[in-house]
């Protein structure tokens, strides 16, 4: 670890992209109070740098903030940009081969093919080693004692993860998700030796026996704070440095899918059930009410196809369409969102648009949140910020019902928001002060 006078602040983004958009309101007061700060984004997966989207508000506003960002390539170097661009057309030029060698490497594949894809991977490796050498980045190298790191403590026993986190002394945590439950009791070992330079910074005091009981953090070490992301000053600048949807799409006609991606097939969404929900919001909305829908895909999900199936790409740019805007600019004229699990309820009811919650938990394992009929529910819909529903014939009545009342009331539960969520105004500023006050 090397010693400077002046320190810099890194954003570990792991274990997705998600984390930026928590933690960049806060960055972004940093810069603010302290200009000659040093910034930079550090992303542990090509699958994080991949899902960069420039459409984005936080990605056009996080290029101007971080000075750099250091991401590892595709054969597992960490190499160090000036831009998210570039990070980005680095990890793409490996990533198509990276894909085939793990592929190949999986199962009782073809020996000579299996042989043929390595050999490739390490002359690709020998290639990049080589195109970036004055780039590649060795963190005990760079790293001071008195840097700041903001991550999520969720990631503290990733394999590397926990390596980069052993060099900071300054610490800060933040969720990468707004993840809540009544039941958080899984107990665990406390650190005897628990590092009393860590700050976690939560959103709700449901996530604090959370973090408390799973993750092992002191009670001294934690502060709820609320959502930085959602005051009203940051809305306004993501709203502000987002593109507007193209027509047909941006008018009060038309719903948002928050998509996800579907999961083995013992969870609560399987390919089967994906499809089939899919085709209950074809049926509902396009065949039924006339309604257009946008969809915004999960960092995780990529192109599965399904949508394609279910719509139509005859129909694509006519009833339906992709877009990669932020979830605060893509919903903000539109009369209904609609999730199959997912925090970004919580976004809706901010931004005051219906959340519709589709996924069906009855039969599922793992999952202890009742309904009063006793039903199983995700959190999002037992604390009443989404509404839940499990079939064709409860989509539909509850989409019309928030169509009828959207002309003469609410649908948008913000009370229930407020009972569970801190609320606070200046949550960035508060915590961007507090980073500067422990790190002097």
């Amino acid at each position: 670890m090397k010693n400077k006078k002046n320190s810099s602040l890194y954003l570990l983004c792991s274990p997705n992209i998600g984390l930026l958009d928590n933690w960049l309101p806060v960055v972004h007061k940093l810069k603010k109070y302290n200009p000659n700060l040093d910034c930079h984004l550090i992303f542990t997966t090509v699958e994080a740098t991949m899902s960069i989207n420039f459409d984005n508000a936080v990605i056009s506003i996080s290029s101007d903030i971080f000075d750099s960002t250091i991401f590892r390539t595709s054969t597992g170097l960490f190499v160090r940009t000036k831009s998210l661009e570039s990070a980005k057309s680095i990890c793409s030029v490996g990533s198509l081969l990276s894909r085939v060698l793990r592929y190949n490497s999986a199962g009782k594949k073809n020996i000579f093919l299996k042989k043929l894809t390595y050999i490739f991977f390490v002359i690709y490796r020998f290639i990049e080693f080589f195109r970036y050498k004055n780039n590649i980045v060795k963190f005990n190298s760079i790293i001071a004692g008195n840097d700041i790191l903001l991550y999520d403590v969720h990631v503290q026993n990733f394999n590397f993860e926990r390596s980069v986190i052993a060099l900071f002394i300054y610490k800060f945590s933040m969720p990468h998700g707004i993840d809540i439950s009544k039941n958080q009791n899984k107990k665990m070992v406390k650190n005897k030796d628990f590092d009393l330079n860590l700050t976690v910074y939560l959103f709700s005091n449901l996530q604090y026996s959370k973090y408390i009981n799973k993750y092992g953090i002191n009670e001294g070490n934690i502060t709820v704070c609320g959502i930085p992301r959602h005051e009203s000053e940051w809305v306004s600048i993501i709203k502000n440095n987002s593109n507007k949807i193209n027509l047909p799409f941006k008018n009060y006609e038309t719903v948002v899918i928050f998509s996800s991606p579907y999961t083995e097939s013992n969870s609560y969404l399987p390919i089967n059930k994906k499809q089939e929900i899919i085709k209950d919001i074809k049926k509902t909305v396009i065949d039924i009410l006339g309604m257009k829908v946008v969809i915004k895909i999960h960092p995780k999900e990529g192109l599965e196809g399904v949508y394609e199936e279910v719509f139509g790409l005859d129909q694509y740019g006519s009833t339906w369409v992709y877009s990669d805007l932020h979830q605060f600019a893509l919903a903000a004229d539109k009369k209904l969102a609609i999730t199959m699990w997912s925090g970004v309820c919580f976004d809706m009811i901010k931004i005051g648009v219906p959340c519709i919650e589709y996924v069906d938990l009855r039969t599922v394992k793992g999952f202890n949140d009742y309904d009063k009929n006793g039903e199983k529910v995700s959190p999002f819909v037992y604390f009443g910020l989404a509404i839940g529903v499990r079939n064709h014939n409860e989509f539909l009545c509850q989409v019309k019902k928030i169509l009828k009342m959207a002309d003469g009331g609410s649908a948008v539960p913000i009370d229930n928001y407020e009972r569970y969520i801190v609320s606070n105004n200046d949550a960035s500023s508060k915590i961007a002060l507090d980073i500067l006050s422990k790190t002097a």
